[in-house]
C-alpha cells in the first residue's frame, strides 16, 4: 500500500495511531526531531502494518484523515469496477490472438 502523511500534522496522526498513544506529548519521540528518528517512525509503521490486512490499515488510516491506497496486482485491477465504467480497458477481438482486453 501507499501511505503518504506528507507534513507534520499528518505525520504526527500517522504516529499516534501506529503507536496507539493519544497524547500529543506521547507520540513525540517517533514525530518530532531531524533525520535518525525516520528509521525508528518506519519501523514503527512496518511492524503496525504487518499485524493488519490491507482493509484494516486503509480504513484506519483514512478515518484519520492521512491518505492512503491499495497497491493492486494487475488481475485485481482488471476486476476494477471502475475501470470499466471509465472505458480505460476494452475487449477487442484478434483474429489471431482471439479476446483481448487493451488499454483504451
Amino acid at each position: 500500500m501507499v501511505i503518504s502523511a506528507a507534513g507534520r500534522e499528518m505525520a504526527g496522526r500517522l504516529m499516534q495511531l501506529v503507536s496507539g498513544r493519544t497524547g500529543k506529548g506521547d507520540a513525540e519521540p517517533l514525530t518530532s526531531g531531524p533525520a535518525g528518528g525516520g528509521d525508528a517512525r518506519r519501523a514503527a509503521i512496518e511492524a503496525w502494518c504487518a499485524e493488519r490486512s490491507v482493509e484494516t490499515i486503509c480504513n484506519a488510516l483514512m478515518q484519520a484523515g492521512v491518505p492512503v491506497a491499495p497497491v493492486r496486482t494487475i488481475p485485481e485491477v482488471a476486476k476494477d469496477p471502475h475501470l470499466w465504467e471509465r472505458e480505460m480497458l476494452v475487449k477487442m477481438e484478434d483474429p489471431v490472438a482471439g479476446e483481448m482486453y487493451l488499454r483504451a
